[in-house]
C-alpha cells in the first residue's frame, strides 16, 4: 500500500513538471522576439531571416505581410515606400491608399490629410472622408508636430470668448444712474447732462431782474435837458 502511494505521488509530480515545462515553452514562443520570423532572398539567392521587421528590405515587406506602399511607375519599374506622402497622387489607389481626410479652415482654404491624426485637433470633428477624384488629384498637407501643437493651442472656430464676471450690484447701480441722468462709471466728463427745468427758470428770473436794475440805473444817470428861458426869467426877477 505504501508503495502504491509513493507511485501515485511521483506520478503527480511528473505531471506537474510536464505542465510547467509546456507553459514555459509557450510563454517563450509567445514573446515579441519569437512572434514572427521574416525571410527573403536576395538577388544572389541567399536567404535571410530576422525577427525585426525594420530589417526587412522594402521590396520584400509585402511578401512578409508588412506595411509598405508599392506601385508600378511610368517607366514600368516597381516602386516602394514606407510613407503615404511619397506616393504620387495618380498611384495612390494602386498603392493601397483609399481615403483622404478633408477640412476647411477659417479662411475657407481646403486641406487634405492621409490620416485623422494629421488633421489639426480643432478641425478633426469637421473633417470628412474623401474617396473620389480628390484622392488622386488633391495635394495633401503633411504638418509637423510643432504645427499640430500650435494649431491645438489656438481657440477653435466659433468658440465663445469668455466674458468677465459682472457684479449685479454694480450693474443695477449703473442702470439707476442712467435713468437719473447722472454720469456713470467711465462716462466722458465733457458730455452735456440733461438740464433741470427748475434751475433754468431761476436763472432766467435772475437775468430779468439784473436787466431791469440796469435799465433803472441808466435812467437815473441820464442828464437833464435844457431849462425853459421864460421860466428862468421869472425865477431871476423873483430872486431880485
Amino acid at each position: 500500500m505504501d508503495r502504491a502511494m509513493r507511485n501515485s505521488t511521483a506520478s503527480r509530480a511528473w505531471r506537474v513538471c510536464l505542465v510547467a515545462g509546456l507553459i514555459t515553452v509557450l510563454c517563450l514562443f509567445a514573446s515579441p522576439s519569437f512572434a514572427a520570423i521574416y525571410s527573403w532572398l536576395d538577388r544572389g539567392g541567399t536567404r535571410y531571416y530576422t525577427n525585426d521587421p525594420d530589417e526587412v528590405p522594402v521590396e520584400h515587406r509585402a511578401a512578409n505581410k508588412l506595411e509598405v506602399y508599392t506601385w508600378t511607375g511610368v517607366d514600368g519599374k516597381r516602386q516602394y515606400t514606407l510613407t503615404k506622402a511619397e506616393v504620387p497622387p495618380r498611384f495612390r489607389r494602386e498603392a493601397g491608399i483609399t481615403m483622404l481626410y478633408k477640412w476647411v479652415d477659417e479662411k475657407k482654404v481646403v486641406h487634405y490629410a492621409f490620416d485623422l491624426d494629421d488633421v489639426p485637433p480643432r478641425w478633426r470633428n469637421m473633417a470628412t472622408k474623401e474617396t473620389g477624384e480628390a484622392l488622386i488629384s488633391a495635394k495633401v498637407d503633411t504638418p509637423t508636430k510643432e504645427e499640430l501643437a500650435s494649431a491645438s493651442a489656438r481657440p477653435q472656430a466659433g468658440a465663445a470668448q469668455k466674458q468677465p464676471a459682472v457684479n449685479p450690484f454694480v450693474e443695477a447701480l449703473q442702470r439707476a444712474k442712467d435713468r437719473s441722468g447722472a454720469p456713470g462709471p467711465g462716462a466722458a466728463t465733457g458730455k452735456p447732462q440733461p438740464a433741470n427745468p427748475f434751475v433754468e427758470a431761476l436763472k432766467r428770473a435772475k437775468e430779468r431782474r439784473q436787466q431791469a436794475a440796469q435799465e433803472t440805473q441808466g435812467q437815473e444817470e441820464q442828464p437833464q435837458g435844457s431849462s425853459n428861458p421864460f421860466l428862468d426869467a421869472i425865477r431871476r426877477t423873483r430872486d431880485q
